[in-house]
């Protein structure tokens, strides 16, 4: 069993004589009630904080995104590793009023519906769940192109 065309495809290639017993069977989330509204300027990511999540590429780019649409805040939900090298970053940048660190969530269904877009930036994923959580509170994703997991749930 894969969770993806992609994943099934790839242990093919190392393992052709098992075209009849790999089947694809994707991870499936059901649509969650909307009761909150997008506060209109929260953009989020609700991940850990690793270093392969990447997440300084999202406040990079935000900052480049908010020269040119100022007023966003940058509501980063997680906790991990990678908490002081963000943190570091986000002061370097004098960016504390517009990038936030928050912590751990318990409820990651009210951060998505609250926020105009999420987004992930993982160099690796083995299927990304909070892409579907996103899409489930009606929230859209921007993600990297990693294998096994956007390029099949995401569109253009």
């Amino acid at each position: 069993m894969t969770l993806t065309d992609t994943q099934k495809q790839d242990m093919l290639m190392k393992y052709p004589h098992l075209s009849k017993h790999i089947t694809v069977i994707p991870h499936s989330i059901i649509s969650i009630p909307l009761k909150y509204e997008p506060n209109g300027n929260q953009i989020c990511i609700v991940s850990r904080l690793d270093p392969l999540k990447n997440i300084q590429d999202a406040i990079e780019a935000f900052m480049q995104f908010n020269e040119k649409v100022p007023g966003f805040v940058l509501a980063i939900y997680g906790v991990g590793k990678a908490e002081e090298t963000l943190l570091q970053l986000i002061k370097e940048n004098n960016l504390n009023r517009i990038v936030q660190l928050k912590g751990f969530i318990k409820d990651p269904n009210r951060v998505f519906q609250e926020s105009n877009f999420s987004i992930m930036c993982s160099s690796h994923e083995a299927f990304a769940l909070s892409i579907l959580e996103s899409i489930a509170n009606g929230c859209p994703a921007i993600s990297y192109d990693t294998k096994w997991g956007p390029a099949e749930i995401l569109d253009e």
